[in-house]
């Protein structure tokens, strides 16, 4: 052979773990995007993630195990790996193609079948299908790696661990990039191409490199070799169990550690991202263990002790997850990671670094060990080095069938019924149930065994007894809780749903999702922000018609804004559609309640966009009203002009729209979310409301000319009593909250990007902000847009509700300017507006309300 030659070939296992390292990030940008793109046509429902997971790693089981029948076919293993690049390439176009025109082939077929099992089985069945051949090609290209570069039992200590890890770091790499970076700057599209060009350029490189140089032989030299991997009286049933549950425990973890995160850090696609990586550094360094590990004695004592490390760990590091978020004290960690501690006002790197921070403190020891235990079993597993592709292929397809069953139980079954805490303390047992099995079969004897299993199980069982059962998130808004008590606690895979009421005073409730407040009862004090807009949200789009019939709203939240609805005896269905569950359920504690036995009340338990989606009937109203807050990005998808579009198909031709969009949002994706409704809606109208919320109002007819209601339509109604309570006396205070119309909003925003489903500034550019008055920024920007567009002159529409010189427009033109003025940075001017305002309309409730005499306290 010539030097030349002899070079290239030494080179070779270089170019090989490059190529490991890219592919793997490439897989991560596919997954990360797709499952977006898919929760886009079948909503971000449990089903719908399990049918992700399920078809991205059966799919890649699949591959794994198929893939020493293609080796035979092709021949030489360095070019089906470049065939396998390429293929992932091309069906990874296609199935990008395919997600652009399923949410249309999705709502044909779905209408034909009715709610239930039939659905849901065929959305398994479509993301499966779709999902399979690209997946299964991503899965083949590990069994692929492996076989070009083992042919010996010391090839499988060097590089079967090193090439599961390089793969694993190089996903973290492409999920960090993706989920940072890609999305944010080219899309959901864009990031998908980005993976397609890294598998591109590895099939080239590596069709290049085959063509140069000589033929690499280890994949002939394997049909003749005859060296046993390693020696073990493991049976093939036991290391394969071992692959299996070890599977099941890993996913399990991540699903339950990443709710236990997320009531500290939120589920914005930052903290998101940064957990994942770290969830996926864990698996990938604690592969490149494997070599460290082979040359120690006793393999499956080594593997026992490897998966009593994982459960103890476990335990561990929910416990001491737990004990920081039970800890009230305001000089607490949890205190100040909550909004009134000093987390939310840091800059947002800082916030980054310091999830990432705590991700590793709870993470990295089990995962390190739950990386090394893959290859670990599998070195055991292989038995034979002339099996090598069959046998990781069949390890492959093992441990992903356990992360399926893992992933799917931890979020259906484990997480609802004992929650975060109880339910890393039950998977914990998965691994010493195999650590035990284990340690049965291996070769120390009897009394180290036991003392093997015992210490660590006791350690265990003492850290279960001595931290909590479970971990409450800190309520944002928390100060105004004070004296409050849990009284109903449901952690779900989609968030953690909590009641809180003051002790002895059942009745008075506050509703909570992840920390963030979504309603309150209406008897609890500071409850104005809240309390206020689930009531205007229901009135505003019904007395702007008076014809309307049929209403649909999106989030449930107390039930407040249900019951409101419901108070119109003329309307003929409401509709509620709510995706938690625990939702539905804590709504129950609330006085509200009773209106959900109306038989004219219907709550589905569904995702909007999915229920959108599927079902045909038209609304007079839609009402979307859905949590907003900087780290809790997750209804952005609720923002975006993809939705806006799908919403207005669902109405009548005169039907109304109408969202709560709180002025607190970054400004940058504040404007975005507006131009997406004046591109999405013909006819727009935004209303304003103190102290920081707009109402945008769309529909395809003018709203002008239509038959409002007035107040003798409201006497004796709840509605009345209900806007008294939030201090509007008549429905001129109300209507006088009206700001803009769409032609005057084109006139102010600029030609600047606009939230859809493929990019949503929404998503990001909160996240982004950072400083303790971040938010009053933002209101100052929203507002003084907002203001601009009121200025360039008053609609036919508003002229018909309320006259200009009315005083209720007055009150709320001078109550807008203060604002502005106190959030410009001029309080003494903004006050002295405000207290002539109050000496002009004393007994104004709103002036009453928001103007506070000198020296008196400032209004909830």
């Amino acid at each position: 052979m010539s030097q030349t030659s002899g070079a290239k070939d030494r080179a070779t296992p270089v170019l090989l773990y490059v190529c490991c390292f890219l592919s793997g990030a490439a897989a991560l940008c596919y997954e990360v995007t797709w499952a977006k793109i898919l929760s886009h046509t079948f909503g971000s429902t449990l089903g719908a993630t399990a049918a992700v997971v399920g078809g991205f790693l059966g799919g890649m089981g699949v591959g794994a195990w198929a893939y020493y029948r293609a080796r035979d076919r092709v021949g030489h293993p360095l070019l089906l790996y470049s065939i396998l690049e390429f293929g992932i390439a091309a069906t990874a176009i296609a199935a990008t193609l395919i997600f652009n025109v399923l949410p249309d082939a999705f709502a044909s077929v779905a209408f034909a079948l009715p709610d239930g099992l039939a659905l849901t089985l065929m959305r398994f069945a479509m993301t499966f299908l779709i999902l399979l051949v690209p997946a299964a090609l991503m899965g083949a290209t590990f069994p692929a790696l492996c076989t070009l570069l083992i042919d010996s039992r010391a090839g499988v200590d060097r590089h079967l661990g090193a090439l599961y890890g390089v793969n694993t770091v190089g996903a973290a790499l492409g999920a960090l990039v993706a989920g940072l970076v890609l999305i944010e700057s080219f899309g959901l599209r864009g990031t998908a191409l980005f993976g397609v060009g890294v598998n591109v350029a590895i099939g080239i490189v590596t069709l290049l490199w085959r063509r140069s140089t000589v033929a690499h032989a280890r994949g002939d030299e394997l049909s003749t070799s005859s060296e046993p991997a390693v020696t073990t009286d493991l049976s093939p049933a036991l290391t394969g169990s071992v692959l299996l549950f070890s599977g099941f425990a890993t996913l399990a973890y991540e699903i339950l550690w990443f709710r236990g995160l997320q009531h500290l850090f939120g589920n914005s696609t930052y903290a998101l991202t940064i957990m994942l990586v770290i969830f996926l550094l864990g698996l990938g360094f604690g592969a490149q263990l494997l070599g460290l590990a082979s040359r120690m004695r006793h393999p499956t004592r080594n593997l026992a002790l490897c998966q009593l490390g994982i459960g103890l760990f476990a335990v561990v590091a929910i416990g001491l997850q737990s004990q920081v978020m039970n800890d009230r004290s305001t000089d607490s960690l949890g205190y100040q990671l909550s909004e009134f501690g000093s987390f939310y006002s840091a800059h947002w790197m800082l916030r980054l670094a310091a999830t990432g921070l705590a991700a590793m403190v709870m993470m990295l020891p089990a995962t390190l060990l739950m990386g090394l235990s893959f290859p670990m079993a599998s070195r055991l597993f292989l038995s034979d080095v002339r099996h090598l592709g069959e046998r990781v292929g069949w390890a492959v397809l093992l441990s992903n069938l356990g992360s399926i069953l893992g992933s799917v139980l931890a979020a259906l079954w484990i997480l609802p019924a004992v929650g975060v805490v109880r339910g890393t303390q039950v998977v914990a047992l998965v691994n010493f149930g195999l650590a035990a099995a284990l340690l049965a079969r291996s070769r120390v004897s009897l009394p180290q065994r036991l003392a093997l299993v015992f210490v660590p199980a006791a350690t265990a069982a003492a850290l279960v007894a001595v931290f909590p059962s479970h971990s409450t998130p800190w309520t944002i808004g928390g100060k105004r809780l004070d004296g409050m008590r849990v009284v109903f606690l449901e952690e779900g895979s989609l968030a953690t749903v909590s009641v809180q009421a003051y002790d002895g005073q059942p009745d008075r409730t506050s509703m909570a999702i992840d920390g963030v407040q979504i309603g309150v009862a209406a008897n609890v004090a500071g409850r104005f922000a809240v309390y206020q807009k689930q009531f205007e949200v229901a009135h505003l789009p019904v007395t702007l018609d008076s014809r309307a019939r049929h209403v649909l709203s999106i989030g449930l939240g107390s039930g407040a804004t249900h019951a409101a609805l419901l108070g119109y005896p003329h309307l003929e269905t409401v509709t509620c559609v709510e995706i938690n569950g625990g939702v539905i359920r804590g709504s129950q504690l609330f006085e509200y309640a009773s209106a959900q036995d109306d038989p004219r009340s219907r709550v589905v338990l569904d995702d909007a966009l999915h229920f959108l989606r599927t079902h045909r009937r038209l609304y007079d109203v839609i009402i979307s009203d859905g949590k907003q807050a900087d780290d809790f990005s997750g209804n952005a998808k609720l923002l975006a002009l993809e939705f806006y579009e799908l919403a207005l198909s669902r109405l009548e031709p005169d039907g109304i729209f109408v969202q709560w969009i709180p002025t607190s949002l970054e400004s940058e994706a504040f404007r975005s979310v507006m131009r997406a409704a004046v591109t999405a809606f013909p006819e727009l109208e935004v209303f304003f409301d103190l102290p920081g919320a707009a109402f945008i109002v769309g529909s395809r007819e003018p709203l002008a000319g239509r038959p409002h209601m007035v107040d003798a339509d409201i006497a004796g109604l709840p509605a009345r009593s209900e806007l008294e309570n939030i201090s509007i006396p008549d429905l001129d205070a109300l209507w006088a909250r009206w700001l803009a119309s769409k032609g005057q909003l084109q006139v102010v925003l600029d030609d600047g990007p606009i939230s859809t489903w493929d990019r949503s500034p929404v998503e990001f550019l909160p996240y982004r902000r950072h400083g303790g008055k971040r938010a009053q920024r933002s209101m100052q920007e929203n507002l003084d847009l907002l203001m601009k567009a009121n200025k360039l002159g008053v609609s036919e529409f508003a002229l018909e509700l309320v006259p200009r010189d009315s005083p209720r427009v007055r009150v709320m033109s001078e109550l807008r300017e203060s604002m502005l003025l106190s959030l410009d940075g001029l309080p003494s001017f903004a006050n002295q507006r405000a207290i002539q305002l109050l000496e002009e309309y004393p007994d104004d409730p709103m002036v009453k309300r928001w103007v506070r005499k000198p020296g008196s306290r400032p209004p909830s």
